[in-house]
Formats: C-alpha cells, structure tokens, sequence
C-alpha cells in the first residue's frame, strides 16, 4: 500500500520531459520510524517512453488500525520556494484520503485493517515512464498514514524531471 501511493507518483503523471534522474526515498521522517527499507529506480535517469523498474524491500514496525488515513504531498522548488502541487488522481499531490481500508481491503496480497506489522519484498517491476502534468523541475514529496489520528508510518520521496 506504502510503495504503491509512492509507485503511483511515476504511473499517473506524464509530462513534457525527457527524463526523471536523482530519485531517492527515506522510509523515515518526522522522526516517526513506522517504515524500515528501501525503494530503488533504476536505470538512472529513467528515459520517457522506456521501460524502468522499481525494487521495493519494505518492513512497517506498526499495527495500523482503521481509521486510516493518508496524506500525501508533493512539492515543487520554483524561484527558490518549494510550491505545493494539486492533487491529481486523489492520491499525487497535497491530498487527503481519510480511511484507505476500503482500498487496502481490494489489494489482494494485503490483509484488511487492521494491519499487523508485515513486509513487503523484496519484489521488483518493470513499468514503462507513463508520466503526465510534471513539468521539469526539481520534487519532493512525503507519504503519511494516520491510525486513529497517531501518526505511524512517514515516508518521504525526492526526483529531478530534465
């Protein structure tokens, strides 16, 4: 669940440039250590129109119980401020889903709430670079999930579209 909401970052955005380069992830921010693992792209830079592959390796430390709310957000540095981006697809950008339960509970390799503390990979996949609305620049984003109001797990993102 974690990884997809950061694998959909990639999936739903197209855009006018010709590549994503300098990717990085921490599973841990807001000194909130919910998430231990790593999420890797490769090739660097992944080239618009062409296959990239995602290897996720993911452990949450938390029972997650519903209601589970989730917050993203996704910045982009502009004239020496970071600028908030819309949300798009009700889960890229500034956006709030007060209860995934009800996704979490579709996702057929997932239990439904509450969750137990579990691990996901190492698996891999191989996308094309499907990526529409980011303009190039350079972003950086945060994934948050909220369990009766208690922040459990905070991961964060950043990546340069040239």
């Amino acid at each position: 669940m974690f990884a997809k909401a950061f694998l959909a970052v990639f999936i739903i955005y197209q855009c006018q440039a010709k590549s994503i380069s300098m990717f990085t992830f921490n599973p841990n921010c807001d000194g909130i250590d919910g998430l231990s693992g790593t999420i890797t792209v490769s090739p660097e830079p992944i080239k618009l129109n062409a296959n990239f592959t995602i290897d996720i390796d993911l452990e949450t430390k938390v029972t997650l119980a519903s209601p589970l709310k989730l917050v993203t957000t996704l910045s982009k540095y502009v004239n020496g401020a970071w600028e908030p981006q819309a949300c798009t697809g009700g889960i890229i950008g500034d956006c709030t889903v007060d209860d995934i339960c009800t996704l979490i509970s579709k996702i057929p390799i997932l239990s439904p709430c509450p969750i137990a503390p579990l691990k996901i990979g190492p698996i891999w996949a191989q996308f094309p670079l499907n990526i529409a609305a980011l303009q190039t620049g350079q972003f950086k984003g945060n994934v948050k999930i909220y369990s009766n109001d208690v922040e459990k797990i905070c991961g964060s993102i950043a990546f340069t579209v040239v």
